[in-house]
């Protein structure tokens, strides 16, 4: 009966993914999918931070200002160490003056996020298909896979790491180049990773690191008959130069001085290899606990859940018991060595 529903309005699979996550959402948090202003996603530090610091930067701050004086002061703080989304604050408050006011700017973030969450399921889709593998229980699955832990552990608390089609994002532009391999969908990656950088510097940093290990893993996976050096500067350039241009602008823009080379926190926001197995929150804790594996702190909660532990051992298993299975899971190792590559970095590793 929803396929044929959909069907009347003639929608691809990616956007009846998309239309059945917003649905999900509706039903979860209805108190902020129909009334994105009056409350928010989570009250926790992070959380109402996040929407302060826009709120003020676009109500108090300059249109097009690097400072940001809400807090800290007389000292002030540089927009990019606020974890204010810098790029909407500027979109909202020098590019479109009057679009969105200050009362309604952090409604306006939520929709954003929410609308993110069905993109990504949109995306999704797209890497399914990219793979061959369609079908609505795939739609089903993309639909839900945004909802899912450890996505779900970045609502309640950091909102400039909630929109998560930013991985899944990055990885479909990805696909996209290795398949054509020209400069303009490299360049478009790039962009990508920018606008990640100017909403989050973590976001963006997480989205290039992925992407250079893609790029280059599979890369090397090629044969050498396929390789050129122009794939290499490709993808070097979409990787890097986001960063660099990002790292330009904080150092030319930043006028605080006494900057520490050691930040306060990388050891003690490190995740930990048992967080994807087991959770640091919830009647699990005890189990975790019984095993003797130490609890971290939120910002390294990633938990993966149960359903994608049982269907990445029953793939595992039928892989080793058939070779064609196993063949067929080669074209996914760019991504997965790539993750598990970024997780060891998180992790504190070595």
């Amino acid at each position: 009966m929803p396929g044929r529903f959909f069907n009347r309005f003639h929608l691809s699979d990616g956007w009846v993914a998309a239309i059945l996550t917003w649905l999900w959402v509706a039903c979860l948090h209805p108190e902020v999918f129909f009334h994105p202003n009056a409350s928010l996603l989570a009250d926790g530090r992070d959380a109402v931070k996040n929407g302060f610091t826009l709120a003020w930067q676009l109500v108090h701050g300059p249109a097009a200002s690097w400072e940001f004086k809400g807090m800290a002061w007389p000292y002030g703080e540089h927009v990019f160490y606020t974890d204010g989304h810098p790029l909407l604050s500027w979109l909202t408050g020098w590019a479109f003056p009057g679009l969105i006011s200050g009362e309604h700017i952090v409604g306006f973030m939520h929709l954003l996020i929410i609308a993110s969450w069905g993109f990504s399921a949109w995306v999704l889709v797209g890497i399914f298909n990219h793979w061959g593998v369609k079908g609505r229980w795939v739609v089903l699955f993309c639909s839900l896979l945004p909802l899912f832990h450890p996505q779900v552990l970045r609502w309640s608390g950091h909102y400039a790491l909630a929109y998560s089609v930013a991985i899944p994002l990055t990885w479909f532009l990805l696909l996209n180049w290795m398949k054509r391999g020209d400069k303009k969908r490299a360049a478009l990656l790039g962009l990508s990773i920018l606008v990640w950088l100017l909403t989050h510097a973590y976001l963006g940093a997480i989205c290039a690191t992925f992407a250079g290990l893609m790029g280059g893993i599979w890369w090397v996976m090629l044969g050498r008959t396929k390789r050129t050096w122009a794939q290499v500067v490709q993808i070097t350039l979409a990787s890097t130069l986001p960063l660099v241009v990002y790292l330009i602008l904080l150092n030319f823009s930043d006028e605080h001085p006494f900057r520490t080379d050691q930040p306060f926190g990388f050891w003690d926001n490190v995740t930990v290899w048992g967080s994807l197995l087991l959770p640091s929150f919830g009647p699990m804790v005890a189990l975790r606990e019984g095993l003797g594996w130490s609890l971290n702190a939120w910002e390294g909660w990633s938990y993966i859940g149960i359903a994608t532990i049982a269907v990445f051992i029953a793939t595992l298993i039928r892989g080793v018991k058939d070779r064609k299975t196993a063949k067929s899971l080669i074209p996914l190792l760019p991504a997965s060595l790539a993750a598990l590559l970024l997780f060891a970095v998180v992790a504190g590793e070595p």
